[in-house]
């Protein structure tokens, strides 16, 4: 969806909030 607009753009600080699923089980960010 990005790449449509610019194919040289850079994402930066992306940031894990919730994660569901895996060995360790579920797991959501403090606030």
């Amino acid at each position: 969806m990005c790449k449509a607009v610019d194919r040289g753009m850079t994402i930066n600080d992306v940031k894990v909030l919730e994660k569901h699923g895996g060995k360790s089980g579920d797991w959501v960010a403090n606030p």
